[in-house]
């Protein structure tokens, strides 16, 4: 996950792009009402070793729009922006 996710982000870095967004998109085990733990703590992990390595500014999305888990994975890794 976090290969791909730098493989995208750095992408995004070479055609001009001033700015990323980390979410879960694609991930199978979408919750009705809020994100698991495993998933927070996967996406913490993701977007922290990505944002060291690109050094764009980000923003995080937790699907499906976890009101909470994104503004916690957001402060937890430094991002400008969380939806």
């Amino acid at each position: 996950m976090i290969d791909a996710a730098l493989a995208d982000a750095r992408c995004n870095r070479r055609w001009g792009g001033d700015g990323s967004s980390f979410e879960n998109f694609g991930d199978g085990r979408f919750s009705r009402h809020a994100s698991t733990p495993v998933t927070i703590a996967a996406m913490t992990r993701v977007v922290g070793g990505g944002v060291r390595v690109v050094r764009l500014p980000f923003g995080v999305n937790v699907l499906r729009n976890d009101a909470r888990a994104a503004p916690a994975v957001a402060a937890a890794t430094g991002a400008r922006l969380s939806a």
